[in-house]
């Protein structure tokens, strides 16, 4: 693996679980000690599996949720890619990177990552979460 894809996916997962919210704190403590799994390259993106071995972030309720609000300009994309992160029973689990129908790069120089809302995160998805849930 290129080492600045691994700079890459932490920035891309640093934007994901940013932002002032009990459940985003949560998630950034468990990633913070996260173990990779394995990460998996389609030609279109990628997968990376998560196995969290920080216990006391875990989140109370098993809530199961994704978030999707972040997206990057990648040199030789030029439709640019989008970021899934999967949350399961309250656990990270997993990361996808994809491209829009482009195939991608094999390494990864120059890239901006940026919200899908611009500059600022719209946080209303992940504060009805925090509302329901027992954190």
């Amino acid at each position: 693996m290129d080492d600045v894809f691994f700079y890459f996916e932490k920035d891309v997962m640093r934007m994901l679980l940013d932002g002032d919210n009990i459940i985003l704190e949560k998630l950034r403590e468990q990633y913070s000690a996260v173990k990779i799994i394995n990460r998996e390259f389609t030609g279109v993106g990628f997968f990376t599996n998560y196995a969290v071995v920080n216990a006391s972030a875990l989140l109370k309720e098993k809530v199961t949720f994704s978030l999707s609000d972040v997206i990057a300009e990648i040199d030789g994309i030029k439709n640019g890619v989008g970021f899934t992160l999967f949350i399961e029973d309250g656990l990270l689990k997993m990361l996808e990177g994809y491209s829009y129908d482009e195939e991608w790069p094999p390494i990864i120089r120059n890239y901006q990552i940026k919200y899908v809302t611009g500059a600022s995160r719209d946080l209303s998805k992940i504060s009805k979460i925090s509302k329901i849930s027992k954190i």
